[in-house]
């Protein structure tokens, strides 16, 4: 994970879900994300650099849902690419809620082979990265402050695909 995360909710789906708000009513409320645009220049020229490099395998923005979302899509399906499971463990002294689905700015989850750590940690430098886990299996298993979720990647994007169409139906 490529960035900071911080204990913030403000303006994510999971906040909207819980307040019953829209984002627009939440922003006249006052909840807003922090953005740090300085933060945000650094992170995407580390990502640029990442890919010049060739170091990567994927990258995704925790933007929508946060963590847990950009890694379940992460693990879907893809450009070909049959689906694959992945091994999370998280801890943190942040909320489990921040750390799921806190959609702070500045964050991508990055993937590499792990004889690329080094590289990666190299360009990266001074700025927050974290190894939080590593691809492969059928399942997604996000370990999080001694509690687990997990499920089959099948059976998440299934969910995924479906979800606007059950909404609209």
């Amino acid at each position: 994970l490529l960035g900071e995360t911080r204990d913030d909710l403000a303006a994510s789906e999971y906040e909207r879900e819980i307040l019953g708000l829209s984002t627009d009513e939440m922003i006249a409320n006052g909840i807003c994300p922090i953005v740090d645009l300085d933060a945000e220049k650094r992170v995407q020229e580390i990502l640029l650099r990442l890919i010049d490099e060739r170091t990567l395998a994927s990258a995704h923005d925790c933007s929508d849902g946060g963590l847990a979302i950009a890694i379940a899509e992460c693990c879907f399906a893809s450009l070909g690419r049959d689906a694959m499971g992945a091994t999370i463990e998280l801890n943190s002294e942040l909320s489990t809620e921040s750390l799921l689905f806190g959609e702070t700015p500045s964050r991508i989850v990055i993937s590499f082979s792990p004889e690329k750590l080094d590289e990666v940690k190299n360009i990266v430098g001074e700025h927050p990265l974290e190894v939080i886990g590593t691809a492969g299996g059928s399942e997604l298993s996000i370990n999080v402050c001694a509690a687990r979720f997990a499920a089959e990647v099948s059976d998440l994007e299934s969910a995924w695909s479906s979800a606007l169409g059950d909404q609209l139906s």
